[in-house]
């Protein structure tokens, strides 16, 4: 494929990933000054403990210098504010009988404050009097078992019970070091599965005994002033010696500071919200529009409705108001607010790597308050929804009288809509310290309407009409294959309506935009060749829906019975997957089908999956009989390197079916799942490797063993002539010997493996780049010449990393 048609590809995924991303009414996001920013609760754990006397304690654990995030926060969702203490009782056991001599300990929910720590007597029994249910989750463990814990949802709400039932497992140990120098690290964090285990000791040694063999656990370090480490570990069996883990720490920036409230006052107990990106900057540079044409404001509503504030973690401050927390990694810069219930947010800001060691203050503001009163032709609006985006925040609430609380004094858009209504986006400045009150008027705005009749002119009624904005597609007929993204109902701008017994349809309130007009009938599914272009505001319109296939299958197993659980069943139509099917009593339907090669997937779990293939030639039913599914195989393996090093953390997939696949764990060890007998082909990625598709005949005793190659890495520095570093350079690295027809081949999905490579310096002028071991090139441009002479050919080998300066010739492209 050539870098043009890559850099078109590139655009349509981008625009794909970010149509998923969006939701109509998504409520608060991670930076935001939340109005419901609680934690989601917990299911059964299955952690580790640590022996050899290094059981923690509330001292311990608090030497351990975890930081806080997003999982370290508040109480469970749902859980209640308060609670009468009461006596908590706990059953241990292990494989349904009880068992003595096991420690329990209660703490706070996500917390390192123990509460209490008990013992099991021989009835596997303990009890914590005086306890706040609501707010506690409780861990067991033993030597020689497998820890389990149980937050407050697991709770039997009648008897204040607790029911642990332990199995067990194998002693896995470990090492935490500093990735630079290899040192240990003392007193790191060590997590199982999500609970805390205790510091590593002087020499950054830990141990996990009973781990269930077979069974995936992942294992967590961090430490105060390093980047969070998770390793996936797959327990081999009893008689498979284990080797020791590993868990390299790579250091990290801290920003740290103080947060004051607006009268000077710490604040205690704040958030602070960490972002590598600016939140709302792409919002913001509309502030000063004014005015904005139609088109204008209907893309602003548009983003105003699908603003997601970035990702972030954060921090909570401590009495004395202060915070610390690690810059997000690989990010130059990063984006700081702090939020407290009953204040505004600070003002969002900037912090450079350069000078995160200096700490910074954050001031609360007065909140500010707005409150909305949303009226139509017919008066107040019930159903409006009203969606209000601020720097990093977005709130979401319904009805004709609306309210957001906590607000700061910067800009914010408001969208406001109705069913039925055309949707209102107005900018407004809340003051601190005051409440804001803003009447929108909604008018019925411009209408699609029209008649949905089969080919013999009778009027369909019950189907589906949906409506999604031109602009989406840049008034170019949508490819089939995309549409599942771009129909979503729940994506912006994207309408639904019924036909009635007349066959007839309407939209209202809409602006002066077109419209693709798709139709899905009750009995046939897609029921239009292609969608239909119509302008808001068009005299109404007649959609003659075509008869289409439909392909049937019953699903049985080879002895003649439904598969029990869940069973998948996805179509293909001419290679590209286009709908998955709804499985009921054995049978599987698909209606609305295009003409081509159609190709079947059955997979249900415990059972290999299976193919069938056919052509559907025109608007006709497609029986493809019964599809028997054999028993599903397990494969074991490992993943390593030409040099036989194992490769953590690769994925290993079944080439032909998109259910069954495996992430390695820290031996680089996979298991795979229902698998028919071979042959068959093996998928394998990763970011560190080149993809490889491997052809299975047989399976050893001892499981596959998959040799990969290892992606090289080109890094360094591009200056100009007199030696300064050239900044934000687009350049092009050329395999060399890579010829027309292996780029058109490439895999779309394996970016990496195509021989032309963008390369973009940074703001010093440095870069670092996967390649493929190989003889490469370098261009600073895009067209087929040959390299310049001026920069020179390097060679890449299997896991190399080589260093490349790379002068800036005069005359090139900036």
């Amino acid at each position: 494929m050539t870098r043009r048609g890559l850099g078109a590809l590139a655009g349509l995924l981008l625009a794909i990933a970010g149509a998923v991303a969006l939701a109509w009414s998504r409520g608060v996001g991670p930076f935001a000054p939340t109005q419901d920013d609680t934690a989601a609760a917990p299911g059964p754990k299955a952690p580790g403990h640590v022996t050899d006397g290094t059981q923690p304690t509330d001292t311990a654990l608090a030497a351990a210098g975890r930081r806080t995030s997003t999982r370290d926060a508040d109480r469970p969702a749902g859980a209640a504010a308060a609670a009468s203490p009461t006596t908590l009782r706990v059953f241990v056991t292990v494989n349904d009988v009880p068992r003595a001599g096991v420690t329990v300990r209660v703490r706070r929910w996500n917390s390192l404050d123990v509460l209490a720590t008990k013992e099991t007597d021989a009835q596997g029994a303990c009890e914590f009097p005086s306890t706040d249910l609501q707010v506690v989750e409780v861990e067991a463990w033993a030597s020689g078992l497998c820890p389990c814990g149980a937050g407050n949802t697991e709770l039997e709400r009648d008897t204040n019970v607790v029911r642990l039932d332990m199995r067990r497992g194998r002693e896995v140990v470990g090492r935490v070091i500093d990735a630079a120098s290899g040192a240990p690290v003392a007193g790191a964090s060590v997590l199982v599965n999500e609970v805390e285990i205790g510091p590593t000791a002087a020499d950054g040694r830990f141990r996990v005994s009973g781990l269930e063999p077979g069974v995936v656990t992942e294992i967590v370090a961090d430490h105060v002033g390093f980047f969070e480490r998770t390793l996936r570990v797959r327990a081999a069996p009893p008689d498979v010696p284990e080797p020791p883990l590993e868990l390299a720490l790579e250091r990290c920036a801290l920003i740290s500071g103080i947060v004051r409230d607006a009268n000077g006052n710490v604040a205690a107990d704040a958030r602070v919200y960490v972002t590598g990106d600016e939140p709302g900057a792409r919002l913001r540079s509309a502030v000063d529009a004014s005015p904005r044409t139609q088109e204008e404001d209907v893309a602003l509503a548009r983003d105003v409705a699908a603003y997601s504030p970035p990702d972030s973690e954060y921090a909570r401050t401590a009495a004395d108001g202060s915070f610390s927390h690690p810059l997000p990694p690989g990010r130059s810069t990063a984006w700081v607010r702090a939020v407290k219930d009953g204040f505004g947010p600070s003002p969002v800001t900037r912090v450079d790597v350069a000078s995160a060691a200096r700490p910074i203050e954050l001031r609360l503001q007065r909140a500010a308050r707005l409150e909305i009163e949303v009226v139509g032709p017919g008066g107040p609006c019930d159903g409006a929804f009203s969606q209000l985006v601020q720097a990093g925040s977005k709130f979401a609430t319904r009805g004709a009288l609306a309210s957001f609380d906590n607000l700061s004094d910067e800009p914010a858009w408001l969208l406001v809509g109705s069913d039925g209504l055309r949707s209102v986006v107005r900018r407004i400045v809340p003051v601190a310290g005051t409440t804001t009150r803003v009447t929108v008027s909604l008018d019925a705005g411009r209408t699609i309407e029209g008649l949905v009749v089969d080919e013999g002119g009778q009027a369909v009624a019950a189907a589906s009409v949906i409506a999604a904005p031109a602009s989406d597609f840049d008034d170019s007929i949508p490819k089939r294959r995309w549409w599942t993204h771009f129909w979503d109902r729940d994506r912006p701008g994207v309408r639904e309506a019924r036909t009635d017994p007349e066959g007839r349809f309407r939209f209202s309130g809409l602006d002066a935009t077109a419209r693709w007009l798709d139709v899905w009938t009750p009995d046939r599914g897609r029921a239009l060749d292609q969608p239909l272009r119509v302008l808001a505001g068009a005299p109404p319109v007649r959609i003659v829906v075509t008869p289409r296939a439909s392909v049937l299958a019953q699903v049985l197993t080879t002895d003649g019975a439904v598969p029990e659980g869940t069973v998948h069943a996805e179509l293909l139509l001419d290679g590209d997957s286009i709908e998955r099917g709804h499985f009921r009593h054995g049978s599987v339907e698909f209606h609305g089908l295009d003409r081509g090669e159609v190709a079947l997937l059955v997979h249900a779990d415990g059972w290999a999956w299976a193919w069938r293939r056919t052509s559907v030639r025109g608007a006709e039913t497609v029986d493809l009989g019964t599809v028997r599914l054999e028993r599903g195989r397990r494969i074991p393996g490992t993943v390593v390197d030409r040099r036989g090093a194992p490769i953590p953390d690769a994925r290993v997939d079944a080439a032909d079916c998109l259910w069954s696949s495996d992430e390695c764990d820290a031996h680089g060890r996979f298991l795979l799942e229902d698998f028919p007998p071979p042959p068959f082909d093996l998928q394998v990625g990763g970011m560190e490797f080149l993809r490889a598709l491997i052809r299975v005949t047989e399976v050893p005793a001892d499981g596959l063993r998959l040799v990969v190659t290892r992606r090289g890495r080109v890094r360094g520095q591009v200056v100009d002539a007199d030696g300064a570093p050239a900044v934000e350079r687009l350049f092009y690295l050329r395999r060399v010997g890579a010829d027309a027809a292996a780029e058109e081949k490439t895999d779309p999905d394996t970016e990496h493996d195509d021989p032309w490579q963008a390369v973009v310096s940074g703001p010093d002028g440095r870069f670092e780049h996967p390649v493929e071991p190989g003889t490469w090139a370098v261009r600073t441009d895009d067209d087929e010449a040959e390299a310049s002479p001026a920069l020179q050919m390097f060679t890449i080998t299997d896991g190399e990393t080589r260093d490349v300066k790379i002068v800036w010739p005069a005359g090139a492209p900036k």
